[in-house]
């Protein structure tokens, strides 16, 4: 059973959901809010959830990458410097752009389809049939923490739920209900 979720469109950190559909279903998961760099603050846990659900994030995202990257055109093309301004600047708006987007990406909700048998994941498409060799591992992930992995078909080991893990009792939970899904 999927843990229960007061707004089913935005799932808190360290969390899953299972939507059922009538051919299939669809895992999400999110991470905990994790830093890119120790140190730094974390943007993506600040933002407000209606900019984080599902339906919003990429339009907020590409949004603010537009928005980003007229800024930095501006600065490299619009001021007039006799001086190492405008690169310096562009470079300075560059580098506060990466680290915003890995920011958002290593703290985004992810997606697991799993329709007509077929499970789809970023390293390829699997059998559903392959979740059944699924397991926890601690030694890639941080500590305290557990990735699920599989048996795949032309991989060794696929990775369901990877880096930086989930919580060992929040794993096991999804270890347990996605074996019941599988028998």
């Amino acid at each position: 059973m999927s843990q229960p979720m007061p707004d089913r469109d935005h799932l808190q950190p360290d969390s899953w959901d299972i939507v059922d559909h009538p051919n299939g279903w669809d895992l999400r998961w999110r991470p905990p809010v994790t830093r890119l760099l120790p140190g730094l603050p974390v943007f993506y846990g600040r933002l407000p959830k209606s900019l984080v659900t599902s339906q919003a994030f990429w339009s907020w995202y590409y949004g603010v990458f537009v928005a980003v990257l007229a800024i930095e055109l501006y600065i490299r093309y619009g001021i007039r410097s006799p001086y190492a301004v405008s690169p310096i600047l562009a470079l300075c708006v560059a580098m506060v752009r990466q680290y915003l987007f890995h920011d958002v990406a290593l703290n985004a909700e992810r997606l697991i389809v799993v329709r007509d048998g077929r499970l789809r994941i970023a390293t390829g498409v699997f059998s559903d049939a392959s979740l059944r060799s699924l397991r926890l591992i601690p030694d890639r992930a941080r500590r305290g923490r557990r990735w699920l992995v599989f048996a795949g078909t032309s991989l060794a080991e696929a990775v369901l739920v990877g880096a930086p893990g989930l919580k060992v009792d929040t794993a096991q939970e999804l270890l347990e209900e996605l074996l019941t899904r599988i028998r």
